[in-house]
């Protein structure tokens, strides 16, 4: 597309580095950092599919299939299913962005180190993406409160992980799982049942 915006892919972040943003998108999707807009990699591979951005390594352009080979690569902090997730999202306009990372920041690059080590996989589960409501007034620099945060998970979780998760987060907790291609979300209500004597 001739309005596409351009990003150069840095491995050594894990992230894009966007050259000459175009458009609305950017006004809720990628992070500053010491004053240069980065995606992530999720955001970076959806904006791709959409055709909003051309993304280039070391000066050649990546096709689609390259830039999906990025979510294989455990440094860079988003599996398969997350970008399912993440899209789903995006593509019903909601505003997505990674737990509890800030939009912006005056810190330097390596801050995103360490924002990449919290989101890497682990066996445990935890919460990955913040929802916002679809919101044209949306401002990267007064987000106020998500929604809700997901968690991404292959399988149910457990009481006792749903219980720890819901403890340690401000906001209510949604659960998401991908199979077959299909996104399902999913919440838990404690609710108090008759007893039956």
């Amino acid at each position: 597309r001739k309005d596409a915006s351009t990003a150069e892919w840095d491995d050594r972040i894990g992230m894009a580095r966007v050259a000459n943003p175009r458009g609305k998108i950017w006004n809720t999707t990628g992070v500053i950092r010491s004053s240069s807009l980065l995606c992530n990699v999720e955001e970076t591979i959806y904006l791709v599919e959409q055709g909003c951005l051309v993304l280039t390594l070391q000066g050649r352009t990546m096709d689609l299939h390259e830039v999906l080979e990025l979510l294989g690569v455990e440094k860079n902090g988003c599996s398969m299913d997350a970008y399912n997730v993440y899209s789903h999202f995006k593509a019903l306009g909601y505003v997505v962005s990674r737990h509890n990372v800030d939009w912006t920041a005056k810190e330097e690059l390596e801050s995103i180190d360490r924002e990449r080590d919290d989101h890497s996989s682990s066996s445990s589960l935890k919460l990955v993406f913040d929802v916002y409501a679809p919101n044209s007034q949306f401002r990267k620099t007064s987000p106020g409160v998500p929604l809700f945060s997901l968690c991404v998970s292959r399988t149910a979780p457990t009481k006792n992980q749903v219980n720890t998760l819901e403890r340690g987060s401000k906001v209510p907790v949604k659960f998401a799982t991908v199979q077959g291609g299909h996104v399902g979300i999913f919440s838990f209500t404690t609710v108090e049942l008759p007893c039956l004597s």
